[in-house]
């Protein structure tokens, strides 16, 4: 029996890693250039519905590939050195990730819990709960793991929309004007 994830399992994986990258980390990084980050912004945004219209544009021309992913079709399309090439660096790009999420989050929580910042055994610690933590709620079940994957999306949402709505009030345009 195949398992699979349902659609707002996967809608919810897509959006929280858009919030979570695209939204958190982006802001913080880009923060310090003012209005001028809107800019990269835009960028990113454009990037990323060119990479969400290659894929869909792909996965017509290799419907054998199954929706496979960058493997899938780089197999397909380019022979299975450069299958192989693709999948071997998408893995190394999820470690790399996987580095650049936990420190991001004990970042955001130092914020309330400074010894996340201060004592490195703390840390670490932490930073090994929490890689840990998600691989076993990934090997208890894919249905657990799609659950869990709503409720924190959901958690990322919250402060965004009650940033719109107590912000808004404060926007002016004039921080706007000036890149």
């Amino acid at each position: 029996m195949k398992k699979q994830l349902g659609f707002w399992s996967v809608l919810s994986l897509v959006m929280g890693n858009m919030i979570g990258v695209g939204i958190f980390c982006n802001a913080f990084c880009s923060g310090p250039f003012g209005s001028l980050s809107l800019i990269g912004w835009g960028a990113t945004l454009l990037g990323a519905l060119f990479l969400a219209l290659m894929f869909s544009r792909i996965s017509t021309l290799f419907p054998s590939a199954g929706g496979g992913g960058p493997y899938a079709y780089a197999r397909a399309g380019l022979g299975d050195f450069i299958g192989f090439q693709t999948a071997w660096t998408y893995w190394v790009s999820l470690w790399i990730g996987s580095v650049a999420t936990i420190v991001s989050t004990i970042g955001y929580l130092s914020l309330f819990f400074p010894t996340l910042m201060t004592d490195r055994h703390v840390t670490l610690g932490f930073g090994l709960f929490v890689v840990w933590g998600l691989t076993l709620i990934n090997l208890v079940s894919i249905s657990l793991s799609g659950r869990f994957q709503i409720v924190m999306t959901v958690l990322k949402l919250l402060p965004l929309v009650m940033l719109f709505f107590f912000g808004l009030p404060h926007v002016e345009a004039v921080n706007f004007s000036v890149f």
